[in-house]
């Protein structure tokens, strides 16, 4: 299979991301009934008292509507306040993964298949999204059985996933290609809890580019550690000298980064604390097999 891109890169289903600004609006309308629902029960007993100058007076019904409208209000306020609405970096990088996943990417069928890591890490676009393929799939082999000359990379992606029984999903800005089986998946970034755990958060942030070709993880490892000027320090059961194969990488931060050649190599990084305050990067297997 010769698969060749077609046109510049102008990117359950993980694709497309959620719009959260349609989400905030509806969540708004849920507010805003709830709040005169509430508003209407509440008058509706209110009027008539003043009105007639006498105690305010209200029916089991009455106040079990009540606390339910105010309840479907306060759901609504907890979702508003719940969103994270994408800043311009987040909808820039949005914007190239709608172009990614509009790539047209050629397919022409050969006999026999390819394997899978081949396929993801030679064939398909790598710029300016990233895909990352589970280790966990070793040598397997896949063919996609297509007519189609040209297919999406937002329709090819899930044919792959269906023929090497993967799923796939967007993670740190990146696409993971995984085993349906596996319940693995790359660690999420530490929160800091402590002064000198936010000094390192803050240096892993910065961004940069990077290409990995027969590099040991050791080595990429020690590379970011220059970067950030941060300690990395490995277990004793890390394979320092496994070869890391990666196209370029380009602004990711550092932290993601890290999380991706700990996922590759079937480790995990964290945050330990030195003499001199500093703390440093602890690498070490990864528990959840």
């Amino acid at each position: 299979m010769t698969l060749a891109l077609v046109g510049a890169l102008a990117p359950h289903s993980p694709y497309p991301l959620p719009d959260e600004n349609k989400i905030l609006e509806q969540n708004l309308i849920i507010l805003g009934v709830g709040l005169a629902l509430t508003l209407g029960l509440i008058l509706s007993v209110l009027v008539p008292a003043i009105s007639q100058r006498k105690r305010p007076t209200f029916s089991l019904k009455w106040l079990l509507a009540c606390v339910l409208s105010a309840s479907v209000a306060l759901y609504g306020g907890v979702c508003c306040w719940n969103i994270r609405l994408p800043n311009t970096e987040e909808l820039e990088w949005r914007a190239s993964l709608n172009s990614y996943m509009e790539t047209t990417v050629q397919v022409e069928i050969e006999d026999e298949p390819l394997p899978l890591n081949q396929l993801v890490l030679s064939c398909l676009p790598r710029r300016p999204i990233y895909v990352f393929m589970s280790p966990d799939f070793g040598d397997k082999c896949v063919s996609v059985p297509t007519k189609a000359k040209s297919v999406a990379m937002k329709e090819f992606i899930p044919m792959l996933c269906k023929q090497a029984d993967a799923d796939w999903d967007i993670l740190y800005r990146a696409i993971l290609i995984y085993p349906k089986a596996s319940r693995y998946r790359p660690q999420e970034r530490p929160i800091a809890a402590a002064a000198w755990e936010a000094a390192l958060l803050g240096k892993l942030s910065r961004k940069t580019t990077w290409e990995m070709i027969c590099t040991p993880f050791g080595e990429a490892a020690e590379y970011l550690g220059s970067l950030s000027n941060i300690r990395m320090e490995f277990g004793p059961q890390v394979d320092q000298m496994l070869e890391v194969n990666l196209c370029p990488g380009e602004n990711m931060r550092l932290d993601d980064s890290l999380t991706w050649f700990c996922f590759l190599t079937k480790t995990e990084w964290s945050l330990k604390p030195t003499e001199n305050g500093a703390g440093m990067i602890w690498i070490e297997p990864r528990k959840n097999k």
